[in-house]
């Protein structure tokens, strides 16, 4: 993890003084200096609507004051660094996480990327980051401490990161025009008895498949 360039440190802190929203946030003068450093520090920037619209997406969920004035907020600085992690990243972990509530008592069991255990609110919390959820709906609560009363699935894989990061942000503003999306195509997931898992995400119906065949 590599620092955060001090121009984009000193854009956001700039940003952050904000304490209302801009009536047009795109012309703001705060707002478009951070916009300049970020598509002048990546490469992987693209200038466009598309990369503005992102920007202030990610913005709002780094917690921007202008747009919850009464909520604690990280500093300017520390939205930097989330920021440049998110510009120079190029793998993530995803996790998926199974609530197990209805399994009765299921023994505790972690292979590699799978675990099946009940976890502490602590870890919970962890895994969610609830304030990030709070920010896109503030009304949500995460209740860990009822959560942690019972056995969770959860699947972790690693996952490649390419392309342009706005498009991680709000995927619709970056499709290919040019694709047929109406086009019909054989199921990609290979169909098995439970069909059911065609539903799932592949990582967990991988893990589900491997713990079905170490109990027959």
């Amino acid at each position: 993890m590599t620092a955060a360039p001090r121009e984009l440190v000193a854009a956001l802190s700039e940003l952050w003084k904000l304490r209302a929203r801009p009536r047009d946030l795109l012309t703001a003068t705060e707002f478009a200096r951070v916009r300049e450093v970020c598509l002048t520090a990546y490469p992987n920037a693209v200038s466009g609507f598309g990369f503005s619209f992102t920007l202030t997406n990610a913005l709002e969920r780094l917690g921007a004051p202008y747009a919850e004035p009464h909520r604690p907020v990280m500093t300017g600085a520390e939205a930097a660094l989330r920021l440049h992690n998110a510009f120079t990243s190029t793998r993530a972990q995803r996790v998926h996480l199974c609530p197990l509530d209805l399994g009765g008592e299921i023994p505790e069991l972690i292979m590699g990327p799978l675990e099946v255990r009940r976890f502490t609110p602590a870890e919970l919390l962890d895994l969610v980051d609830p304030l990030g959820f709070e920010r896109i709906r503030p009304h949500w609560n995460f209740d860990a401490r009822s959560f942690s009363q019972f056995t969770w699935l959860k699947v972790a894989e690693e996952t490649e990161l390419a392309g342009e990061p706005g498009a991680r942000t709000v995927p619709s503003l970056f499709l290919d025009l040019g694709e047929d999306y109406g086009r019909i195509e054989p199921h990609q997931v290979p169909q098995h008895d439970f069909t059911s898992w065609n539903k799932l995400p592949f990582a967990i119906a991988r893990d589900l498949r491997a713990r079905a065949r170490e109990l027959t």
